[in-house]
């Protein structure tokens, strides 16, 4: 999750910076990855990336220098972590995720709407002490705030296409999920391919990865109540990331 955000906004100036990870030993053994000082992001300078990309050091023909992405470059030779990563970057980016594109907007406008009145105070004290030029909170800033917002458009699109360039992201896409509610009070669920291959689905939570617990679909499933959907394609021994409901 920490790769995924720190692609998903282009951040440039790390991971040579700004990376820190962290643990409580009193509470719990997990090691937790922090983003911080992350303003060289959504930006299209000094690398020309507007957007998703995958950083320099990270990509599949290099080594990579610093700690994060030697451990990326270790971690990615195990097909069960890529399978891992890929199930991580769908949940996160469809499906209402919170890299979705409606979830970022939202995110993005109530941050600039909570900094509004105090950027008033900001071009106030700096004015146009840095190189002469006015700098205010209704131009600079609102164009600012939109170029970003109108970034984030196709976002999570870029994203798996970058991925996809470096063999990090599955070319089976995963199957589309509808549901269609009875008058009875019941569900029924709709899957379909985007793709070539075959669908697999479990309603107990299990992984369709496990194939003699998962059923092939081939028409619309009523859900029993408590279910958990989950299902993917197969292609040509290739799966899909995971789809969860």
């Amino acid at each position: 999750d920490y790769l995924i955000l720190s692609w998903y906004i282009g951040m440039v100036d790390w991971p040579e910076n700004y990376y820190y990870g962290a643990m409580n030993l009193t509470d719990s053994v997990k090691l937790r990855f922090f983003i911080w000082d992350a303003e060289m992001s959504w930006d299209e300078e000094p690398e020309g990336i507007a957007g998703a990309w995958v950083h320099y050091e990270f990509v599949n023909d290099e080594e990579g220098e610093s700690e994060d992405s030697r451990t990326w470059h270790a971690v990615r030779k195990n097909k069960e972590f890529m399978q891992r990563f890929a199930d991580r970057v769908y949940h996160h980016c469809f499906n209402d995720g919170e890299l979705s594109e409606a979830k970022n907007q939202k995110r993005w406008n109530k941050l600039n709407e909570y900094i509004r009145k105090a950027v008033l105070a900001e071009s106030a004290r700096w004015g146009n002490a840095l190189d002469g030029k006015l700098r205010t909170r209704d131009e600079s800033w609102k164009n600012e705030v939109d170029r970003v917002a109108e970034m984030m458009k196709g976002n999570s699109d870029r994203f798996i296409e970058a991925l996809r360039e470096e063999g990090y992201y599955p070319e089976v896409d995963p199957p589309l999920l509808s549901i269609q509610h009875e008058d009875s009070g019941e569900a029924v669920i709709h899957l379909k391919k985007p793709t070539e291959g075959v669908i697999y689905y479990t309603l107990d939570g299990e992984d369709p990865m496990e194939k003699e617990k998962a059923a092939v679909f081939s028409d619309p499933v009523t859900m029993p109540k408590g279910s958990k959907v989950k299902a993917r394609v197969l292609h040509e021994g290739v799966w899909s990331a995971l789809l969860m409901l």
